[in-house]
């Protein structure tokens, strides 16, 4: 599912050309891929814009509470913007129609809500693909898969394929062979020492050392050893232990250190929750991890962490405990 804009003129009536102001309207578009052919996929794409054409006035509110899902969450967390234009002798390329006299453009950016948001433009001659991703995502990385699958989606329409469109590949040979066989090298040798080990080996070796630093304050090995310490004997009187999954919701800071630590040194293996999840998503990596205990920051009720965990049966302990 991916949101689409609309130009809004289309079904606006006679003279809409003539009237000023935006009438731009953005839509979800969905497509279910699992046993679709390429061929098959366009059609149904061009089918489903076209019938979209007349809802383009719809208000986004509207689609959402025609849709299953709820209202406090999004309909869709990507854009599509297909624009087409002209660059001929009396169409100014990109960069000059933005000039003013005596005025440099220096840059530019389109931005929206959207975590991602990818814009067309049809020049007729070509395309030129920009995108817009959340930090720390990379978009020069994006517009390459995006250039990688429409050369190869191109490719299967000229032939004629029926290949299913789950089956285009996104990856440039380069970076599929980058995924396949060099991230999968397990010959190079590699120490057999534990995370833990290795941490504990710096505390005995330079225990004063600044081992994480928050706000300009620094925690050596010492001390961090310590609190990661405390907390896993809390753990192991929970009964975490070899094969236990706990939970841990916590921000970046160093409390999220000593939990992870703590966890492994109890002898358990820790699934990450952002504190920031809606209760559904937190609930199901509950229940589909089988967690028993958790590690949160038990300040303000734990917030919907700690009420959902609750729900689920999850004992929290919080990341101070055993101090």
């Amino acid at each position: 599912v991916f949101g689409t804009v609309l130009l809004g003129r289309m079904n606006a009536g006679a003279g809409a050309e003539r009237i000023p102001g935006p009438f731009m309207n953005t839509l979800p578009v969905r497509m279910d891929v699992a046993d679709t052919d390429v061929v098959g996929a366009v059609r149904a794409m061009q089918a489903q814009l076209a019938g979209l054409l007349v809802h383009e006035h719809a208000p986004l509110a509207l689609a959402q509470k025609a849709s299953a899902v709820s209202a406090s969450a999004p309909l869709f967390t990507s854009l599509l913007n297909y624009r087409h234009g002209r660059r001929g002798a009396d169409v100014p390329s990109d960069q000059s129609r933005h000039q003013l006299n005596g005025v440099e453009m220096v840059y530019s950016r389109e931005s929206t809500n959207y975590p991602l948001a990818v814009s067309v433009d049809d020049l007729e001659t070509g395309f030129a693909i920009t995108t817009d991703v959340v930090a720390p995502e990379d978009p020069h990385l994006v517009c390459q898969l995006l250039h990688t699958v429409i050369d190869n989606l191109t490719e299967e329409l000229e032939a004629g394929s029926r290949t299913p469109l789950r089956a285009v590949e996104v990856l440039a040979p380069s970076g599929r062979e980058r995924v396949l066989v060099e991230w999968n090298d397990t010959e190079r040798a590699v120490s057999e020492e534990t995370v833990v080990g290795l941490f504990e080996r710096r505390v005995v070796r330079d225990p004063g050392a600044v081992a994480v630093e928050q706000g300009g304050v620094g925690v050596s090995y010492g001390e961090l050893n310590a609190r990661a310490n405390r907390l896993a004997r809390v753990l192991v009187g929970e009964g975490v232990g070899a094969e236990c999954v706990v939970a841990v919701s916590l921000e970046r800071s160093v409390d999220l250190v000593v939990a992870l630590l703590a966890v492994w040194k109890a002898g358990g293996a820790y699934v990450p929750v952002d504190p920031g999840w809606p209760a559904a998503r937190v609930g199901v990596v509950l229940g589909d991890c089988g967690v028993r205990v958790a590690v949160a920051d038990v300040g303000s009720g734990g917030g919907v962490f700690g009420r959902v965990a609750g729900e689920c049966g999850v004992r929290v302990v919080g990341v101070g405990a055993g101090v």
